[in-house]
């Protein structure tokens, strides 16, 4: 989780007390849960996507008291993906770099929008948005995707895919196309690597 989410979260939440209570309680309780069920997925190599899933929502949650209307997010997620396997806190930063580079800085509202379905039989992730408006891309450096492909390239060599693209809307689309944890195991297996795919930690389906 970026710091500064944090630090924009709980000056959400010091600014709200005083005129919605209600609100900054939610909003507080939520960044509780999010930040227990992010310290307990570290501790693991794979999760389902619903639970990676799950926790993104917790997130958006917490965006969405923030930043109100100004932030939508439409999710278009095929029901034989959610118990696919993927490493812990893989879209979140993806999608906090739709919201903090886009979505914030909009002044009418924007969409985030997140997809996953199997297809040829990889799992596929897009997290698209809307963009900023046309305003100049916000200054980053780029850690959320640097880290992502790292990751990828650790745990998948190069059977995984990141790519990044201009929406003809002016927003930006980040895909990922994994394969299939089961399947990796069992070529790994057929092909006699050294390699240790641990399969007992793949939830089952």
């Amino acid at each position: 989780l970026n710091p500064h989410f944090l630090l924009n979260a709980l000056n959400s939440i010091a600014e709200l007390v005083h005129h919605d209570a209600a609100r900054a309680d939610r909003m507080l309780v939520g960044l509780s849960a999010l930040l227990r069920r992010s310290l307990d997925t570290s501790r693991l190599q794979w999760v389902s996507l619903r639970e990676e899933l799950e926790l993104l929502t917790q997130y958006l949650d917490i965006e969405k008291v923030r930043l109100g209307e100004r932030m939508r997010v439409h999710w278009h997620v095929a029901e034989d993906a959610l118990d696919e396997a993927v490493p812990p806190l893989l879209l979140q930063p993806l999608v906090e770099n739709a919201v903090v580079h886009a979505i914030a800085r909009r002044i009418r509202p924007g969409g985030v929008r997140i997809r996953a379905a199997l297809v040829s039989g990889m799992l596929w992730l897009e997290v698209e948005d809307d963009g900023a408006e046309g305003l100049p891309d916000a200054e980053g450096n780029g850690i959320g995707l640097a880290n992502t492909r790292a990751r990828l390239h650790a745990l998948y060599g190069d059977r995984a895919m990141l790519s990044i693209e201009t929406v003809e809307a002016g927003g930006t689309r980040v895909g990922l196309r994994l394969p299939r944890l089961r399947e990796m195991a069992v070529s790994a297996r057929d092909a006699g690597d050294a390699r240790e795919l641990r399969f007992d930690e793949v939830p089952a389906r």
